[in-house]
C-alpha cells in the first residue's frame, strides 16, 4: 500500500494529464455518486421511482466522469465481462433521456460524447483498480480484491515481447472465450483475417481445448481469385492450418472463387452466413482481424466507399488499392456488431497507425472506428505509443 501512496504523485503528474479529455465539455462539477453499479439503483414499480443507496463516494466530480461510470459498471463485480460496456449506439440512447430529463435538448449527442466518455470510463478503471489494491490490504469483508483489481487494471491493450508470447496470449484468450460460450449456444462462429494473423495461428490453435465439431470458421475478407492460389486466403489457412485440426468442410464457410463474377460471389457468400443465424443472436461471436500498414483491415480500405456500405453483411470491391482488385469482405457493420473484436497487429510499420488510432482516436481508419476493441501487438508495433 506505501508503494501505491508514494507513485500518487506520478499518476498525477504524468498518467491524469494523458486520460482526462481536453476541452470544457462534460467537465461541470455536479454533486456525483461515483459508484453507480446496478445494485445502487433501486427501482420502485408501485410507484415508478428510482431511489439510489450507499453514498460514500459522493463528493463533486465531472458528469461525464460519473455516466463514464456507471457504464464500466454494466460488466459486473463478481465475473466482470467489460464487453458489456455499451456501444456508442446504447450510450447514445442513454444520454439521450438523460439530456432530455435535465433539460439540455440542445446538447449534441454523437461518437466525439461518446469518446469522451471512453476516455473517462479509462479513470473510473485506474480509480477502481488503485481502490481495490488499497481494499486488499485493509478489509476484513470476504472478497477478492486483488482479483477484482486485476480485472479493473487490465488494459485492452495487451503488448508482448515476442510472437512466441503473443500467440500464445492470443490462444488462451480465444479458449476462455470458447469454453465460456461453450454453455450459452450450440455453435460458435470464428471470423479470420489473412497476413500474419495465419503463421500466428498456425503455433497455438492446434493445442487449444475448443469444441471442434461446434465451431465454424468464416472469413472476413476474401480476394477472388482460385484457392489454389498464393493469394487466396482460404487456402493458405487450408495448408497450414486447417489440415492440423479435427475438423471437416462443413466447419469452414468458404467464398466460391469458380462462380462468374465477384458480385456472384459476395452474393453466394451472404447467403451461406445467413444460415448460420438460425440461434437468437444475429451477430458472429469472434473475429480476428488484422491491419496493414496504410490501416486496412479485411478488405475495408480507409477513404474506400465500401466503407459507407451498412445494408447487408457481406459486399465487394472491384477497385481494391491493394492488388489484386476484386474481392469479397464483410462489411464494417457487420464486423462491429461481433460479440468479440480481437485486433492482433505486428511489425514496426504498423506502429505510427497503431498510434493514431489508440491514443489519437483516429477515426479515419476504418479498424479505429470498431468498439470494445481487443489489441494484441507485438513490441515493435506498439513502439509509438506514450502510455499503456
Amino acid at each position: 500500500i506505501s508503494s501505491i501512496i508514494s507513485d500518487i504523485d506520478t499518476i498525477e503528474e504524468v498518467i491524469l494529464p494523458k486520460l482526462v479529455p481536453n476541452g470544457e465539455l462534460g467537465k461541470d462539477l455536479v454533486y456525483c455518486h461515483n459508484d453507480l453499479l446496478v445494485k445502487n439503483i433501486i427501482y420502485d414499480k408501485k410507484s415508478e421511482t428510482i431511489s439510489f443507496i450507499d453514498f460514500e463516494y459522493t463528493r463533486l466530480n465531472y458528469y461525464l466522469f460519473d455516466i463514464a461510470n456507471h457504464f464500466v459498471e454494466y460488466a459486473g463485480v463478481d465475473d466482470a465481462d467489460f464487453n458489456l460496456y455499451p456501444t456508442h449506439d446504447e450510450q447514445k440512447r442513454w444520454l439521450k433521456i438523460y439530456f432530455d430529463e435535465r433539460q439540455m435538448n440542445k446538447q449534441i449527442i454523437n461518437d466525439d460524447l461518446c469518446y469522451i466518455i471512453d476516455k473517462f470510463s479509462a479513470l473510473a478503471h485506474l480509480m477502481w483498480g488503485l481502490w481495490a489494491l488499497v481494499q486488499s490490504g485493509l478489509s476484513q469483508i470476504d472478497f477478492d480484491y486483488l482479483n477484482y483489481a486485476k480485472e479493473m487494471s487490465s488494459s485492452n491493450v495487451n503488448i508482448c515481447d515476442d510472437n512466441k508470447l503473443l500467440s500464445e496470449k492470443v490462444g488462451y484468450y480465444l479458449e476462455e472465450i470458447v469454453l465460456k460460450m461453450m454453455n450459452e449456444k450450440q455453435l460458435i462462429t470464428i471470423g479470420l483475417s489473412g497476413g500474419s494473423l495465419i503463421d500466428l495461428l498456425v503455433s497455438i490453435v492446434p493445442y487449444l481445448q475448443f469444441p471442434w465439431s461446434r465451431i465454424r470458421f468464416f472469413f472476413l475478407d476474401e480476394r477472388f481469385v482460385p484457392f489454389t492460389s498464393d493469394e487466396s486466403t482460404y487456402g493458405n489457412y487450408q495448408s497450414k492450418l486447417f489440415r492440423q485440426l479435427p475438423i471437416t468442410e462443413k466447419n469452414i464457410i468458404k467464398i466460391d472463387p469458380t462462380l462468374k463474377s465477384v458480385e456472384e460471389c459476395a452474393l453466394d457468400y451472404q447467403n451461406k452466413l445467413q444460415q448460420l443465424f438460425i440461434q437468437p443472436d444475429n451477430s458472429f461471436d469472434i473475429v480476428l482481424l488484422g491491419m496493414g500498414p496504410d490501416g486496412h483491415t479485411a478488405s475495408l480500405f480507409p477513404n474506400h466507399p465500401v466503407l459507407n456500405i451498412n445494408n447487408g453483411l457481406v459486399t465487394y470491391v472491384k477497385d481494391s488499392p491493394k492488388p489484386p482488385p476484386e474481392r469479397v469482405t464483410l462489411t464494417l457493420n457487420t464486423i462491429n456488431e461481433a460479440k468479440y473484436k480481437i485486433a492482433v497487429i505486428t511489425g514496426e510499420t504498423k506502429s505510427t497507425v497503431v498510434k493514431q488510432i489508440i491514443e489519437d482516436k483516429n477515426r479515419t481508419y476504418p479498424i479505429g472506428q470498431l468498439e470494445n476493441l481487443i489489441w494484441y501487438l507485438d513490441k515493435a508495433a506498439a513502439s509509438k505509443l506514450e502510455i499503456i
